[in-house]
């Protein structure tokens, strides 16, 4: 799905708030305890981090290679440690778990 400038800078407005508001008050705990908390996790997936690349059939947001570079920019405002399993990375990996990459991947895919 392509979004326009203002959905797009809704989204990255809306991920800052979240880092500012739900992640970085808890960078002392999530160190100490080597674990994010079960239910910012669940917020986290909530607001689409997980899927942010992945195609809108799949149940992802479908971002575009820019607007998820904005949102991986406002998620670096905070500690890697609760950022790390989001989209950055599992959204390549579905990817190509839903069928592949490149030339001929719809045809794969499910």
């Amino acid at each position: 799905m392509a979004y326009d400038a203002d959905t797009t800078q809704d989204l990255v407005d809306m991920v800052a708030r979240f880092v500012s508001e739900k992640l970085r008050p808890i960078e002392g705990q999530v160190a100490e305890n080597d674990a994010v908390p079960d239910d910012v996790v669940a917020q986290m997936k909530d607001l689409g981090l997980y899927g942010l690349t992945i195609p809108e059939a799949y149940g992802g947001l479908e971002l575009s290679m820019v607007a998820e570079c904005r949102v991986a920019f406002e998620l670096g405002r905070t500690s890697p440690a609760k950022t790390a399993p989001t989209s950055l990375g599992a959204s390549k990996a579905a990817g190509v778990a839903v069928g592949g990459v490149g030339a001929g991947a719809a045809k794969r895919r499910p």
